[in-house]
């Protein structure tokens, strides 16, 4: 298992977490794939992602639509690749359009199998168990869908920490009324979970059974 876990991807190349997820890809042939949320502005970071690994010497990314371009001869392609990218935006709107196009447990076994999946944003959150706290930053108008995420981690995130600090009451009625172990993070920054070795880059918030603590990469300040 092989997860990056971020909010908006750094531009720099000398940031920890970018270094280390490169450092993963360079493993592999560097086939990477990118999966958007459908909306405009994954498109739009599609086109930063191709040109940040463009400069690496890295090829095209394949983008994988699941709308109104959608190609299922395009999954073998897929599921093939080195890296597989979960975009941003809103958590449930991506959720129920990986599961019309029935790809939930196909990712799940792309994971298993070692194959590299950077969720970004919304697409960290899908990764988890449980994509309930996507409601306190996204809008949910589907109440119907199921809140079960990929269940890769044991814990769960929310990204963009930098826009979202002014949910931090919530989040700890959240961790006391669920039990949950969550961890916050900045754009830029965020988790990785390379077999069962978790690591933290940049400040990091831990909310747990209600307590706050504080990381800074792996080194806890309080």
């Amino acid at each position: 298992m092989k997860l990056f876990l971020m909010g908006k991807q750094s531009a720099d190349k000398d940031n920890p977490l970018n270094k280390a997820l490169i450092s993963e890809i360079k493993k592999g042939k560097g086939r990477i794939a990118y999966i958007p949320s459908s909306s405009e502005k994954s498109i739009e970071y599609y086109k930063d992602i191709s040109d940040f690994y463009r400069e690496l010497g890295y090829g095209e990314i394949l983008f994988f639509d699941l709308g109104a371009q959608y190609n299922p001869g395009l999954i073998t392609k897929l599921l093939n690749s080195d890296v597989i990218y979960l975009s941003g935006e809103n958590t449930y709107k991506f959720l129920l359009l990986l599961r019309k196009r029935k790809l939930t447990e196909a990712l799940k076994e792309f994971a298993k199998r070692n194959g590299i999946i950077v969720g970004v944003g919304g697409g960290s959150i899908l990764l988890t168990q449980d994509i309930s706290l996507s409601s306190l930053i996204y809008d949910n108008s589907y109440e119907a869908l199921q809140t079960r995420g990929f269940g890769l981690t044991k814990f769960e995130v929310l990204p963009h920490w930098q826009e979202n600090k002014v949910l931090l009451p919530k989040l700890i009625d959240y961790s006391i009324n669920t039990e949950k172990n969550i961890y916050a993070f900045n754009d830029g920054y965020g988790v990785s979970m390379i077999g069962d070795r978790v690591e933290f880059y940049g400040d990091i918030i831990n909310i747990k059974n209600g307590s706050v603590s504080v990381y800074k990469g792996n080194y806890k300040v309080f």
